[in-house]
């Protein structure tokens, strides 16, 4: 069983394309509300910073602790 079944494959694709849409809308709403609210322009940038912080302790994450079965063996 080297390969995941492809459920287990298509959900973390999905996961993923989810995240970045999700990173791409605040993105947006960030430039168009800067110039009207700072408040909210705040919040954003925020919420923004710590999505950014997600993403990469994520692939920090993987990169070092990955269960790799070759390395089992």
């Amino acid at each position: 069983m080297d390969e995941l079944p492809f459920l287990v494959v298509l959900i973390r694709r999905l996961r993923a394309v989810a995240v970045w849409i999700v990173a791409v809308i605040f993105a947006v709403l960030l430039y168009f509300d800067f110039t009207e609210d700072e408040y909210v322009a705040a919040v954003l940038t925020s919420v923004f910073i710590f999505l950014i912080f997600v993403i990469v302790v994520t692939i920090i994450f993987k990169k070092f602790f990955s269960d790799n079965s070759k390395d089992k063996e």
